[in-house]
Formats: C-alpha cells, structure tokens, sequence
C-alpha cells in the first residue's frame, strides 16, 4: 500500500453505454494484468452501433458490487452502477427510455481518479450485459429533488476488469488512460 492508496476518491466521472448487441464475446482484448487494453464493436456502420457518452449530475455516481458464494460453492459477483440525472423532462426521458427498451448494455465508467471499469462483460461469461432500470423523484417543495436516478445491475463470475485504450463513440474517439 502506499500513501497515494490513502487518498482515494470515489465516484463515478463519466460512464459510456452501448448495446450488448454491437459486441461479441471476444470484443474486448484482455491485458497483462486484470484489464482489458482495448475494444472493439461488431459494426461502426452507424451512431446506434457504437459507444454514447451518458451525462449524470456531478458526484452522484457510484458503482457497487459483492460475491455470492452458492451452496455447490461457485461464485458470483452481483452489482449495481447508479447515476443521477437532474431535472425531468421530455429529452432525458427519452434517453432513459431508449436504455429501458435495449436487450442489454454494457458500460465502462471512468472514475475520479481516472481509471475506468468495464460492467456487463467479463472474461469468463463474456457479453451478458447490464440490465437498465429507473426511478424518478419530483418532491413536494421547493428545495426537494427532481430528478431521475438511472441503474445498471450487472452479474459477473468475476471482479469488473479495469480498462485503458481508445472507444469510438458517436462524436469521436475517446482515449481513457491507466493512472498507475
């Protein structure tokens, strides 16, 4: 351990979605260590193919997960990516929508100490993807929220590997980095 592990921040800078449909089980290229250096989609003929960036309120997301051990003494771990979205209104709920309706997602959500995680895809099960949900506040005075909380719960068989290379997303390429 060092003194930088100390001073670890959480939460959830940015988080990037696509289909589980625009990849295979072999999208992602595994590195050295417990990562992926790259990946790659089934088609970038058009913008639903690829990778969006999703827009959440600042310091609202987190990602959480656990391992279950089963009584034939597999395990697997189970978790959920929960971000805030400000305000409802016709746009996002479209958006929101969209997601609700996919097969699947899979995301890679960058954290605030720059590294990103890949969540509904793993080396052992593949592309099983990430199931959407929402819930919406709209409290009764003034000062209360409204907003939408958007989630992903995933289900892996083994801890969400980190990830550092370049996704195309619909405006572009987007290079995420390893920090260590």
């Amino acid at each position: 351990m060092t003194c930088a592990d100390e001073k670890m921040r959480g939460g959830l800078k940015r988080m990037f979605l696509i289909n589980r449909t625009a990849l295979t089980d072999s999208s992602f290229t595994p590195g050295v260590y417990h990562d992926y250096t790259a990946v790659s989609v089934a088609s970038t003929s058009s913008a639903a193919n690829q990778w969006h960036e999703f827009e959440f309120e600042d310091e609202t997301g987190s990602a959480t997960f656990e391992t279950t051990i089963n009584d034939n003494n597999t395990k697997s771990i189970g978790g959920t990516v929960t971000v805030t979205i400000p305000r409802q209104e016709k746009i996002k709920a479209q958006r929101l929508q969209e997601a609700l309706d996919s097969c699947k997602l899979v995301a890679i959500c960058e954290t605030y100490q720059g590294q990103s995680f890949v969540y509904g895809y793993d080396q052992v099960i593949g592309n099983y993807g990430c199931e959407a949900g929402v819930n919406g506040t709209n409290g009764p005075t003034f000062d209360d929220n409204n907003s939408y909380e958007f989630r992903l719960e995933f289900r892996h068989l083994e801890i969400p590997r980190q990830f550092y290379g370049t996704i195309i997303t619909g405006n572009g390429a987007v290079t995420l980095t390893d920090p260590s």
